[in-house]
């Protein structure tokens, strides 16, 4: 099966810190990775090379075929790679139901021209967005705010609105960064099952970063292990929880704890 991402050799320093030092990557389609490690281990900077947020020193990456190593973000998101940041960043000052809508505009086929005319296609495909806005918010649990202030959310809400919003770019590969981080306890427990069903919902692949290893360890297929810049381990749930440099730089010894 050909990887639908593929990262090889990618390198990125800021100064004299080596924030990631030759990792390879291949992702394979309807799979869940994960990626852990411990603080500065250089992961969301890895995440950043992959989205075109950094751009890497050395290195590439192929994206469904597509060498998107030098691509710009938005031209990433328009190939179906979306993803969510660890620092949330929503349009605070739109509404629910807009942050949703400006990502679907993505796709849109009409152009800035169409909507300013208000042709009738441009019409329909505003429609299709604002319905399909809609079903994600609702999907989420949040299609009873949708008229409200992105700002005014708690923080649990913002991060469900981000995912709601990374959907409706219609990915094939959705990157998640640290989707547990400040959720309360009941939220957590029901955060895997609900990543099992998007990907059911809508045929995904998933790479996501987390801090909480018991959730990555029951829902990834595979997990990769970032230490200092670099890859110490890639494997299964099962063989990574065993890897001796793993319990070293990362797990201190207890497979169960959180990072």
């Amino acid at each position: 099966m050909s990887a639908l991402l593929k990262a090889s050799d990618l390198r990125r320093s800021f100064g004299g810190l080596m924030a990631v030092c030759d990792v390879s990557l291949a992702v394979l389609p309807g799979e869940i990775m994960g990626l852990i490690g411990p603080n500065g281990a250089g992961k969301t900077t890895f995440f950043n090379l992959l989205t075109g947020m950094t751009r890497a020193d050395t290195g590439t990456v192929i994206f469904d075929g597509h060498d998107i190593t030098s691509a710009k973000p938005e031209a990433i998101a328009s190939l179906g790679l979306a993803r969510t940041f660890q620092n949330i960043r929503l349009f605070g000052g739109l509404t629910l139901m807009d942050n949703v809508r400006v990502a679907g505009r993505v796709h849109a086929r009409t152009g800035l021209l169409g909507g300013i005319l208000g042709t009738p296609a441009s019409r329909r495909e505003d429609r299709d967005n604002t319905e399909r806005a809609y079903e994600l918010l609702r999907l989420v649990g949040l299609a009873d705010r949708v008229e409200h202030l992105a700002a005014s959310l708690p923080y649990g809400d913002r991060r469900r609105l981000e995912i709601a919003r990374a959907l409706a770019l219609s990915p094939k590969l959705l990157l998640l960064d640290e989707p547990a981080a400040g959720l309360n306890p009941s939220e957590k427990l029901g955060l895997a099952d609900f990543i099992r069903d998007i990907k059911e919902r809508f045929d995904l692949t998933v790479l996501l970063i987390e801090h909480n290893v018991p959730m990555v360890m029951g829902l990834c297929d595979r997990v990769m292990v970032l230490s200092f810049g670099q890859m110490i381990a890639m494997g299964t749930p099962e063989a990574v929880q065993r890897d001796p440099a793993v319990i070293e730089a990362y797990l201190g010894g207890d497979t169960h704890g959180a990072a």
